[in-house]
């Protein structure tokens, strides 16, 4: 069965009974990776796939003053397409071979840019992120990072190395600072929650959330948008779901300017009362309206980046928002998110906070 292909602006979108999966192609292994996700995640949810190829004319491939400027043009193009259908074409069939409906969709442009547009059609996207090496790995490829920071849909963010749930936590990138690769070096002088568990000492000697989806919680977002996302994929996955605040109250910052709340003995226990109160007035709602969902909730103090990057080593999938409060919305993702997902060992779910 061949896939409908359209070289149009927009994709064709509603590929599926369930909605669209949107999967950029460009013929990597990064890429590849996205779609081995992207299509068990079709498989599970009766989704469609729309495979999203993007290419940019470069300004020297022909003389602009040439009378043959435009057939050279016209040639460019017809040899790229001809390329991203070559990548296309295994994805496409092992699509058919699973029974998921696939598309093909080729646009020239910026394939960020691309791909933000066409995430307003789609319910779901999936990209890559590179593995570590001493400068790069530490970072996400400047395609999906722009992407992840302006997509209008949920976009799942696939470490290189995830292998289902045998990843191996030593793969996560250190922490600067860190005394072992195991342990994030930030005390969690009171790390609270709604269990029988013992306060852990450090960060990476506590935070094992093995079968549960995480989902960082910021204290001043009031919509619950994003842990409303975490409690779909978590009853779809019959998983217990984590709530997980963070706030640096007792440890120090590691930079030149002193943490506010540190030298406030009155403004530290009001914010993790706040934080705390907040935790558990979204835990009783989820219990009131999901009462087959185990849910439950931890506190730290601690930096929120790396105790949400410490939770993708066991967790099953972590869920944060593209951009915390204050801040201009048009910039890059938020810093916590950025923190977690270039430490993300389990795949990672970036949710926009904007509305769609």
């Amino acid at each position: 069965m061949a896939p409908a292909e359209n070289t149009s602006s927009a994709p064709n979108g509603g590929t599926g009974a369930n909605g669209t999966i949107l999967v950029g192609i460009d013929g990597s292994p990064n890429s590849e990776h996205a779609f081995d996700e992207a299509l068990a995640l079709a498989q599970a949810k009766g989704m469609g796939i729309d495979l999203a190829g993007a290419f940019t004319f470069p300004f020297g491939y022909v003389d602009p003053y040439n009378t043959t400027a435009l057939s050279g043009r016209d040639e460019f193009r017809r040899i790229v397409e001809n390329r991203v259908r070559q990548a296309a074409d295994p994805l496409i069939d092992r699509a058919n071979a699973a029974g998921v409906e696939v598309h093909l969709d080729i646009a020239e442009g910026d394939a960020a840019g691309v791909l933000t547009r066409w995430s307003e059609k789609v319910d779901l996207a999936v990209v890559g992120k590179r593995g570590r090496s001493p400068v790069a790995g530490r970072f996400m490829g400047s395609v999906s990072s722009s992407f992840v920071s302006h997509s209008h849909c949920p976009v799942l963010v696939v470490p290189e190395k995830w292998k289902g749930h045998s990843h191996d936590p030593a793969e996560a990138p250190p922490v600067e600072g860190a005394s072992h690769e195991t342990e994030v070096d930030v005390r969690l002088r009171g790390a609270s929650h709604d269990t029988d568990e013992k306060p852990a000492g450090r960060v990476g000697a506590g935070l094992d959330f093995s079968g549960s989806v995480v989902v960082a919680v910021d204290p001043g977002d009031k919509t619950d948008a994003v842990v409303a996302e975490a409690v779909k994929w978590a009853k779809e996955a019959d998983s217990a779901l984590t709530l997980v605040s963070a706030v640096t109250l007792d440890t120090e910052t590691g930079t030149w300017i002193p943490n506010p709340v540190q030298h406030n003995l009155v403004e530290a226990p009001r914010v993790r009362a706040a934080a705390v109160t907040h935790l558990e007035e979204i835990t009783e709602r989820l219990r009131e309206s999901d009462p087959g969902l185990d849910v439950r909730w931890r506190f730290f103090d601690g930096s929120p980046g790396e105790v949400i990057g410490e939770a993708t080593r066991t967790a099953e999938l972590v869920v944060v928002g593209s951009r915390g409060r204050g801040g201009f919305v048009g910039l890059l993702l938020g810093s916590v998110s950025r923190a977690v997902l270039n430490r993300a060992v389990c795949p990672v779910l970036v949710v926009p906070r904007k509305k769609r």
